[in-house]
């Protein structure tokens, strides 16, 4: 994948690629993305949906927050909008835990996504990502098949034609 869309994944998403470089309490390696820029989107996609729960509590802590500012200074509180609903929400925001990227690879012709912090729902939206993968040219993004015989790869015919390891049509 180009530095640029690398760049702009970590940028973009930087907790869910926090660990990519290592930290203190892991022995990771530095990793970059072992794919193709035909599978750019789908990795864009991908993350957009596993950022969701944590964005969409994260604009629920900001009204909360400022709603119960708003009724700490008139002269009744509201039912709803309390120091304690937003002390809840804090503590599932604190409780969420965001699937973090290991490792992002072609494997076989597929896209491969390795995470820690796995849920089902996680698990989910990675599998049709690495699906989408297995129909979509790893080059280009058209559409593509998995070709060739000892190592496999999703390519588009355009692709497959100027392939430089001879895996042709």
């Amino acid at each position: 994948m180009t530095p640029e869309h690398d760049d702009y994944l970590c940028t973009t998403y930087p907790l869910l690629f926090k660990d990519r470089h290592g930290s203190p309490s892991k022995t990771l390696m530095c990793w970059g993305f072992a794919c193709g820029d035909g599978w750019y989107s789908i990795l864009d996609v991908l993350c957009r949906r596993l950022m969701e729960p944590y964005d969409r509590l994260q604009a629920d802590i900001t009204v909360a927050r400022e709603m119960v500012e708003k009724h700490q200074t008139s002269d009744h509180e509201h039912p709803v909008w309390s120091a304690k609903y937003l002390h809840e929400l804090t503590e599932e925001f604190d409780a969420l835990r965001l699937p973090v990227m290991v490792q992002v690879k072609e494997k076989f012709g597929r896209l491969r996504v390795y995470v820690d912090h796995e849920d089902a729902m996680a698990r989910a939206l990675i599998g049709f990502a690495e699906s989408m993968s297995a129909v979509t040219c790893e080059n280009c993004g058209a559409p593509g098949r998995a070709r060739g015989g000892s190592w496999i790869k999703t390519k588009c015919d355009a692709c497959a034609d100027s392939d430089a390891y001879g895996h042709g049509v």
